[in-house]
């Protein structure tokens, strides 16, 4: 999956993907390590995803970037990446809105 992921993202894209960072459990791994396991937890395909990583790419391209802290920009590119594929899955898997606002996922 991370070799097709590669291929069919634009150049600005797969360089980030490719970068490393520290994840939240204290990780050190490339960004599209963490892509991948994350798009398998909410059983996307490499189709749904790029739409996904496009987003993320933006949101991180609008971020002001100090030169010093490259870890934060990683996190917020996975921040941003998440957000969307969280997105995607409540319209992949039929989500409803509760009385509160939030989405759900139907009760299996």
């Amino acid at each position: 999956m991370k070799e097709d992921l590669l291929t069919i993202l634009p150049k600005p894209i797969r360089e980030l993907l490719q970068r490393e960072w520290v994840d939240p459990q204290g990780n050190r791994k490339k960004l599209v390590d963490s892509v991948v396991a994350d798009a398998g937890s909410y059983g996307l395909h490499v189709e749904e995803m790029v739409p996904c990583l496009h987003a993320a790419y933006y949101a991180f391209e609008s971020t002001d970037k100090p030169d010093d802290d490259d870890q934060k920009l990683s996190v917020t590119f996975a921040v941003a990446y998440r957000s969307a594929f969280k997105l995607l899955s409540y319209g992949k898997y039929k989500a409803t809105r509760t009385k509160g606002g939030w989405m759900q996922y139907e009760k299996r």
